[in-house]
Parts: structure tokens; C-alpha cells; sequence
């Protein structure tokens, strides 16, 4: 994220990097593309809303190492979120049911998209 946010700033503000920290830029493909995406998002108009899926691919691809994706991936597909709190109200002792509840409801949420 700190090697992201110097790219911005050489990016769209100009701003001098050091030389060591500008080399670590220059060096990542992957952040050279998450850069170039994101500053088009910046100055492109009218903007298009983002959605869950764009924002996640988005956060997918500015992981580093793979168990940083997988734990991102694990954490969105098994957390519960308020969502899934309000979608069925179940009894405290069943609270961990929640847990399993949210891949379904996601799986629902986005196959009805799909038709």
C-alpha cells in the first residue's frame, strides 16, 4: 500500500520520490497496472458506481502475496456481514449458523444477477 500510494503521488501529483523508493516502483508491473487503473477511475467522468464486484476485484488485485489474497477471499466469503444479520434473524444459540448462511446468500445474491 505505501509503495501504491507513492505511485499516486509521483503519478498524479508530480511528486519527487527518493531514488530507492522510486526504483521499488518502477520494478512492480502489478502495481504499474493497479496505478494506471485507478488514476483512469480518478479522472474519468461521469463515474460509474462501483459495486461489490469491482471493489473486490480491485482489493484483489492489491494484495501482495498469495495468503494476503486467500485471506481476503476467506474473509469476504465467510465473515458475516450486517447484510446477512438483517436477511434472517436467528437465535442467539445459533449465531454460528451465520457463518455458513453468508456463501449461500452471496451464491443467491449473484446467480440472480446473472440471468
Amino acid at each position: 500500500m505505501v509503495l501504491l500510494a507513492a505511485s499516486m503521488a509521483r503519478r498524479v501529483l508530480g511528486a519527487a520520490l527518493p531514488p530507492p523508493l522510486a526504483a521499488a516502483c518502477d520494478v512492480s508491473v502489478k502495481l504499474e497496472r493497479v496505478g494506471r487503473d485507478l488514476t483512469r477511475q480518478l479522472f474519468t467522468f461521469p463515474r460509474r458506481p462501483g459495486g461489490a464486484i469491482r471493489e473486490a476485484r480491485y482489493h484483489l488485485r492489491c494484495q501482495g502475496r498469495l495468503e494476503n489474497t486467500v485471506r481476503y477471499l476467506a474473509h469476504m466469503t465467510f465473515l458475516p456481514h450486517l447484510t446477512d444479520w438483517q436477511f434472517v434473524r436467528l437465535p442467539r444459540p445459533l449465531w454460528f449458523l451465520y457463518f455458513a448462511m453468508r456463501p449461500l446468500r452471496l451464491m443467491v445474491k449473484y446467480c440472480r444477477r446473472l440471468r
